[in-house]
């Protein structure tokens, strides 16, 4: 049961984690796209 608790908490933060990394690469695009 332990398991099954931690790969969904696992999975969501590595979500979270893709989702900070998409916006950051976004950022870093406008600012190039700016220079």
């Amino acid at each position: 049961m332990t398991k099954r608790q931690i790969l969904p908490v696992s999975q969501n933060s590595k979500y979270k984690a893709h989702k900070n990394n998409s916006k950051a690469q976004k950022k870093v695009k406008k600012r190039k796209g700016g220079k």
